[in-house]
């Protein structure tokens, strides 16, 4: 039989059962009052005892019930175990003040009563427009309202605040967060750690506005009761427009029951369109099912998955029904509502009856029918749990329920048969959503094999993010985007027929261009051949298909079958270009950009990650609705036409074209790497483009940062004659943090599958290199390309072979150009490396003992300047503490070190 077949079965079981409990009613007894107003019975039982006009219920964590009694000014509490009533807050002679106790206090028509999960209890005091506390030890302070009724005090003290709360109530939520009802300023009001709010309700303002808006901007009409269910979503009698209104999590209001129209009707359909009259009280149970006190109807109503029903009364507005079944007794006038701590007994208010009445829920007796249909439901259910039982012993289930995760491992061909059992044994949704995979991507995995080749290539490219275009009906290139973390910027997709023999595939592989392309084949047979084919098994497949992170899965794939030489992370020339390349800056990254934007100076010697920075912050605003970021690399002196070209403007468009365009649309960033030549010939020109864009700025329009090295410095710093002083805030690009090293040495690595022999290697590349970004990635690409397919290890070996490679010789040779065209600055710096390098530490004083010794001509200006450029380039650094310099890469030192004596004097013979 198939499984739907039992899934009949299965609802016809239930509504046998449901008809079993069609029947069951409320019974109703009064528990407090013996029908006649008046005050009386303190210390004997609560059903002989006289109240007049209880307005309010609380139950206290002992079970316990709390009246208002509000005409007879007093709180009054009944031990439900015992059936005794007490005066617990009020009867006393003097004025409520901090300190005294409740009992001995005065209360003017207490209307609210709850109570706090630590015990504490709040008394609304309508006429003294006041919410006071009564500790666990029985004293009574002010905790809302200044004694004066009327509407004030919003986002204050509370105590200090006005409030109108006649007939309303109050409610506390699981973190001691009072609710009031001020139900003639028409709003809910909130206290949250002394201070109050308005959270529902234009206070003063009467209406019936604001479904599906913000509560606070919606129209209340005598708000009479508020609730608080356990997720924090509101619930609202709103009284006098005869509806019960919700207010989510998220400030948002809607109505839940009734129509707006006062009267009676709906019972059985939705709430929304039933008849209320003056609904006063509302309660929760405990599975978020709402009760209504229909006050002028006469009757309670039940709110349970959008359906409103009666639960207890006949309509008639008198007395009887005590012992019987609710919805045959009557009531005069319920007001309020409660739960015990259970959700199983609902006490209600019976006003002008002078009584408190509890509903209480009974199943109906059994009988033969009753039994027989419940023993043929019995029999259906034991033959639906032994094919449960079957299923939920398979293999795969049993696997899938064990560990989630290994949906992702299935193999392809086995999918279709794994959601099945899944959805059969009601664990497909949770599956799914443990391992965050749509029905849609299941149904589409199940599906790949049988797809056209084109919708195949689509799907993959969709996943990955990247763009795809056919190039034969089985051939198709993938473009991969900037997210992709290796080198690799495209591959080829290859569907071979299913029933293509293997040799015929591996032949068509070495046929065409495939041969000299990474192509991943999608084939179940087994090929052996070239390193350039990626042949994903079916478990593979599955993962590819519905991992939430497909381009990490596929990296993965190729990794673990191309050699690792084909696909470096490592970027390792003109600046980093992929989020996922780029470690650190964090500091530097959130002094741009979570700051009201500004111009920045990026300072500091070439290789030192300048561009990647300026790219990194291009990728942020890549997209951004109010930011228009653009990047422009000059290596060349022609800001301007570079600039007009990147906004889409003549390459000699004037600078008012320019100037309209920098303030139309999108506030303008504008990142200028390479900045120096541009800079010297502002200099040369007296600053004409500066001028400009310092004006601009100013305006608020365009903000610029200018990436460069020593002629910005010099600029920015040294000549005070220049537009650029003050034009932007200067920071100094050095070494990277010790964690970014870190990773960068580490998590490009990884995802290779390659790990290091020990820990102490990646903090031998961090040390030896002096924490350059650039160095710890040529460091680690030099290993990946001279590390073989088999391995995936990385030793001490590799790591020595990689910091002595020639890459890093060609990269530490560049110190010898710091200095652009000025051969005499090149020669000072030179001098005082080659004079200091082997003591790895020394003075200004050193190098003048040095200079003076071989009569060497300078000026103390050129030789701060030189000293200067050192820093800036992460040569040397200086030590404040006690103004000497130190070698920022130990590597450096070494390297340099051999024959320095020789190339000083030469040096100075020059």
């Amino acid at each position: 039989m198939r499984f739907d077949h039992y899934g009949k079965l299965f609802a016809l079981c239930v509504s046998i059962l449901l008809c079993l409990s069609a029947h069951a009613q409320y019974q109703i007894d009064t528990i407090i009052g013996n029908g006649h107003e008046g005050y009386s019975g303190d210390g004997g039982n609560a059903t002989e005892a006289q109240i007049t006009h209880a307005h309010a219920l609380a139950v206290d964590r002992d079970g316990n019930l709390y009246i208002a009694d509000t005409e007879n000014r007093r709180v009054r509490k009944v031990e439900l175990k015992t059936g005794i009533i007490t005066t617990v807050a009020g009867g006393g002679e003097s004025e409520p003040s901090d300190g005294k106790k409740a009992i001995e206090v005065q209360l003017n028509m207490p209307n609210g009563v709850a109570i706090d999960k630590a015990g504490y209890l709040y008394i609304l005091d309508q006429a003294n427009y006041r919410v006071y506390k009564v500790d666990t030890q029985g004293i009574i302070t002010i905790v809302v309202g200044d004694g004066h009724s009327g509407y004030w005090g919003d986002g204050g003290p509370a105590i200090a605040a006005q409030i109108s709360p006649y007939l309303g109530a109050i409610s506390v939520d699981s973190k001691a967060n009072l609710y009031i009802a001020d139900r003639l300023n028409h709003c809910i009001r909130k206290v949250n750690s002394q201070t109050i709010t308005t959270v529902a309700g234009i206070c003063t303002q009467e209406g019936y506005t604001g479904d599906g808006e913000l509560a606070i901007t919606a129209k209340l009409s005598e708000p009479a009761d508020v609730k608080v269910d356990k997720e924090g979503n509101l619930y609202i009698a709103d009284t006098h427009n005869h509806v019960i209104r919700k207010v989510d999590t998220k400030g948002i209001i809607t109505t839940i029951a009734g129509n707006g129209k006062n009267g009676y009707g709906g019972d059985g359909k939705s709430a929304t369109a039933a008849k209320l009259n003056e609904p006063t009280g509302i309660a929760l149970d405990n599975r978020g099912n709402l009760y209504i006190a229909d006050f002028k109807n006469n009757r309670i109503r039940q709110l349970k998955t959008g359906i409103i029903t009666t639960i207890a009364g006949n309509g008639a507005q008198e007395f009887n029904g005590d012992g019987g079944f609710a919805k045959e007794a009557s009531f005069n006038l319920p007001e309020a509502l409660h739960f015990n701590r259970t959700g199983t007994v609902l006490y209600v208010t019976d006003k002008f009856n002078y009584r408190v009445r509890k509903l209480k829920w009974v199943p109906p007796p059994p009988n033969l029918i009753s039994i027989l249909l419940l023993l043929s439901g019995l029999a259906l259910l034991l033959g639906i749990a032994f094919y449960r039982y079957r299923l939920c012993h398979h293999p795969i289930v049993q696997t899938l329920s064990a560990d989630t995760s290994q949906l992702l491992t299935i193999p392809l061909e086995q999918l279709a048969q794994a959601k099945s059992l899944l959805k059969a044994t009601h664990r497909l949704d949770t599956v799914l959503a443990n391992n965050e995979v749509p029905t849609e991507w299941i149904d589409k995995a199940i599906n790949f094999a049988t797809m056209p080749n084109l919708e195949r290539s689509t799907l993959l490219a969709n996943r990955l993010s990247s763009s795809v275009e056919p190039v034969t009906d089985d051939i198709f290139k993938l473009d991969l985007n900037d997210e992709f973390p290796f080198r690799l910027t495209s591959c080829l997709l290859y569907f071979p027929p299913a029933d293509l023999p293997a040799q015929d595939v591996i032949m068509q592989l070495k046929r065409n261009e495939m041969n000299s392309q990474v192509t991943i084949v999608f084939s179940t047979r087994v090929l052996k051949g070239e390193n350039q084919w990626v042949v994903p098994n079916q478990r593979e497949l599955t993962t590819l298909l519905l991992s939430p992170k497909p381009i990490e899965v596929f990296a993965h794939l190729l990794a673990s079958q191309m050699e690792v030489t084909n696909l470096s992370p490592y970027q390792t020339a003109a600046g980093v270009s992929k989020d996922c390349a780029f470690f650190g800056r964090e500091k530097i990254l959130k002094q741009v950009i979570n700051r009201e934007h500004k111009n920045y100076l990026f300072i500091g010697g070439r290789q030192l990650g300048k561009s990647s920075l300026l790219k990194k912050i291009e990728r942020h605003y890549r997209n951004h609705p109010k930011v228009a970021c653009f990047y422009l690399s000059l290596r060349n002196d022609r800001c301007l036409e570079k600039l007009n070209i990147v906004l889409g403007l003549a390459k000699d468009a004037p600078w008012s074209a320019l100037h309209e365009k920098l303030r139309s649309g999108k506030r303008h960033l504008i990142l200028i790497d390479e900045a120096d030549q541009f800079i010297r010939r502002e200099i040369a020109e007296d600053y004409p483009t500066l001028s400009k864009f310092r004006s601009v700025s100013e305006e608020g329009y365009c903000h610029f940062i200018l990436a460069g090295f020593w002629d910005l410095y010099e600029a920015a710093v040294l000549d005070y004659q220049s537009p650029i002083v003050n034009f932007g805030e200067s920071i100094i690009v050095g070494a990277l943090e010790t964690k970014a090293c870190r990773d960068l040495a580490t998590e490009p690595m990884a995802r290779l599958g390659i790990r290091y022999a020990s820990e102490e290697l990646v903090e031998q590349i961090i040390t030896a290199t002096g924490q350059r970004a650039n160095f710890v990635a040529i460091v680690c690409d030099e290993m990946l390309q001279n590390l073989s397919n088999d391995r995936r290890e990385l030793n001490e070996q590799d790591v020595t072979r990689a910091l002595h490679s020639e890459a890093m010789e060609q990269a530490l040779s560049a110190w010898r150009q710091l200095s652009g065209g000025d051969e005499q600055a090149a020669r000072l710096n030179r001098i005082i490396v080659l004079a200091t390098v082997e003591s790895g530490e020394f003075s200004l004083t050193d190098v003048i003992d040095v200079l003076n010794k071989h009569d060497y001509v300078y000026t103390t200006e050129q030789l701060n300047q030189s000293l200067k450029r050192l820093e800036l380039a992460y040569i040397i650094r200086l030590r404040r503490e006690n103004s000497r310099y130190r070698y920022c890469v130990p590597l450096f030192r070494e390297w340099l070190g051999q024959d320095v004596g020789a190339l000083l004097e030469q040096e100075f013979k020059l």
